[in-house]
């Protein structure tokens, strides 16, 4: 959405959940990345250096495609040990720490408990943490879904285009 600012007697662009900011009152905000409905995005903390993300704001969580997922203890720590799949690449079998398991509800409107890791990602120049699920997905078209958590306050999401960012489009 675009809002005048009569101070500036320019156009300022806003969303309608950071119409609300000082941004119109003269204090400087960061805007929000705009990006398409899917993005290229790294997890290094996984070996993951290219991975297909669909913004889903559907999705509360973040969900990362994974399979023989077991919770361990290691010297009084709960991690969870899982493999990660990732098209045209080795399967890769990492480690975390167990940060929560969580009642999820998936598209299918099926609850289940999923053990919760924290990772940061890397999407072109920003590197935030965010947590993932961790749930078998190979049925399903993204290894990777990026929920609502992980894209408030960071993230537009423009539902028309894809791969914005690997192709250097400006909104």
């Amino acid at each position: 959405m675009l809002a005048f600012d009569q101070r500036k007697n320019s156009l300022v662009f806003c969303s309608a959940w950071l119409f609300k900011s000082d941004s119109l009152r003269g204090v400087k905000k960061k805007q929000p990345l705009i990006v398409g409905w899917w993005e290229w995005v790294s997890i290094p903390e996984l070996s993951i250096h290219s991975i297909k993300a669909k913004m889903d704001t559907g999705a509360k969580t973040s969900a990362l495609h994974a399979t023989h997922i077991v919770e361990i203890q290691k010297r009084g720590v709960s991690l969870v040990e899982f493999t990660v799949h990732l098209p045209h690449q080795q399967s890769k079998r990492v480690r975390r720490p167990l940060v929560d398991e969580r009642n999820i509800k998936s598209s299918l409107g099926q609850m289940t408990l999923r053990p919760i890791v924290e990772v940061h990602l890397h999407l072109r120049d920003l590197i935030f943490p965010i947590e993932l699920s961790l749930i078998d997905r190979s049925l399903l078209g993204f290894e990777l879904l990026l929920g609502r958590r992980a894209l408030k306050k960071r993230m537009l999401i423009n539902p028309s285009k894809s791969n914005m960012l690997q192709r250097g489009e400006v909104f």
